[in-house]
């Protein structure tokens, strides 16, 4: 009978044991590294250790992604002041070039701002804004079209008007940029490649959908880890940080990521935001 009482007392225990370690990895996987398992003992030195490691790497990567915005910014002033003094010496027909030059330079600096944004942890309501869906997806479409063209690919967007949703200043240009880029690399010659957006009543859907030679599940469920490249990348261009940087741009933004098979073929790289309205909503109740 004592045996049998230990033996259920050892049970229950672990039992308690292992539901404060799933605990613990589910808050871990939910982003709050901070938790800790109060007991001593092998299992919660590991788990706790864990977590200082996560927390160690965590801070790291947003050390770095503040040092590299802050380190480029200079260096993205200075270039805006030389193309703004150029300006008057550009004859007529490169005027809308060097506006075009100056927008450009323009969103680099928003973008630079939303990553150190982001690396601060000030991914929160009040640093959101609305954003205009239809007039990014034109912007950029804009930028990439001839870029496109030189690589033989359609760049093709559908009308979306009236959808507006919330993200960090120029998120969702970089995104989008990252998404055309990747597109492009495996697109083939002659394929076309679309964005456009859709909406239900908390979220706005836009999608980069391509041609191309599509994902296996693994690559897809792998591909915004840092410095991943996949195994079915022909090129070799790149340092895997593209899609890591928007995942962390649109997890800063409230939304995320999703890459899924297009219907007949290629890739739908799919960014989730919150609409405009639903913030608008959360703030009234």
């Amino acid at each position: 009978m004592v045996v049998l009482v230990g033996l259920l007392a050892g049970t229950v225990l672990l039992a308690w044991q292992l539901r404060q370690v799933r605990g613990a990895l589910t808050e871990f996987a939910a982003g709050n590294y901070s938790t800790r398992l109060p007991r001593s003992g092998l299992l919660a030195i590991t788990v706790n250790g864990l977590g200082d490691r996560l927390v160690e790497l965590h801070d790291f990567q947003r050390s770095f992604v503040a040092d590299a915005s802050h380190q480029l910014r200079n260096p993205l002033v200075a270039l805006q002041l030389r193309l703004e003094n150029l300006e008057p010496h550009v004859v007529p027909e490169g005027h809308g070039k060097m506006e075009s030059a100056l927008r450009e330079a323009n969103r680099m600096s928003l973008i630079l701002n939303a990553l150190m944004t982001m690396a601060r942890g000030e991914g929160r309501v009040d640093a959101r804004q609305p954003v205009d869906i239809a007039a990014v997806l034109e912007d950029r479409m804009a930028s990439w079209r001839p870029i496109a063209a030189v690589a033989g690919v359609d760049l093709l967007i559908k009308p979306c008007t009236g959808l507006w949703a919330t993200a960090l200043p120029a998120a969702v240009d970089q995104i989008l940029d990252v998404f055309i880029d990747n597109a492009l690399r495996v697109s083939p010659v002659g394929s076309t490649i679309v964005l456009f957006a859709e909406s239900s009543l908390h979220q706005v859907r836009l999608f980069c959908r391509d041609e191309g030679p599509g994902m296996n599940p693994a690559d897809a469920a792998r591909a915004c880890e840092r410095y991943w490249r996949g195994t079915q990348r022909r090129d070799t261009n790149g340092a895997g940080l593209g899609l890591s940087i928007a995942a962390g741009l649109a997890r800063a933004s409230d939304g995320w990521l999703a890459l899924n098979p297009a219907p007949g073929g290629g890739t739908d790289a799919v960014l989730v935001l919150r609409t405009a309205q639903s913030i608008v909503d959360d703030r009234e109740v």
